[in-house]
């Protein structure tokens, strides 16, 4: 009876230790990573640190889940103040709990990966040309009447000299 009862003390303990405030808002299943940021502050003795984190994504991605991980498993806190799921952007309010710091570990989820631009191999001028070379390409096929026709094999012939 006397080791039942050590050994269930021993669990509660071993739970309450291991009690975290994580903030999982959405499904990040199938989701691609937009941002990931490590939020780490050291404690202030007798004081709560307040940090607030701010993300706005450029590309219009919008967000599909917000994961903010206590890493400390501290009774420290995190909220969303604005935006958040459904939207573009998200502002996070961590709070620790007095006297002990914040580390967390926050990741956002997007619908559809993010835009990257793809490296520059040819010369700017180069690209330029081919680009203008495509739209004029375009304007020669929708162009019905004879005359457009000749103006643009004209400029499609000066395009190539570029």
């Amino acid at each position: 009876m006397k080791c039942i009862l050590a050994l269930s003390v021993f669990v509660l303990i071993a739970i309450s230790t291991c009690v975290a405030n994580d903030l999982i808002v959405g499904n990040s299943f199938n989701g691609h990573l937009i941002w990931q940021q490590k939020m780490e502050y050291m404690g202030i003795p007798f004081k709560k640190r307040v940090k607030e984190a701010f993300f706005s994504d450029p590309g219009l991605n919008v967000i599909k889940a917000v994961v903010a991980r206590d890493l400390d498993h501290t009774q420290a806190s995190a909220t969303i103040t604005a935006g958040g799921v459904g939207f573009t952007f998200v502002n996070l309010r961590f709070k620790s709990e007095r006297g002990s710091g914040l580390n967390y570990a926050v990741e956002l989820y997007s619908k559809k990966p993010p835009a990257t631009l793809a490296p520059i191999s040819k010369p700017i001028s180069m690209v330029f040309c081919l680009i203008r070379r495509s739209e004029v390409a375009t304007r020669v096929n929708i162009s019905t009447s004879r005359k457009n026709s000749i103006i643009m094999k004209e400029t499609i012939n000066k395009l190539l000299h570029c």
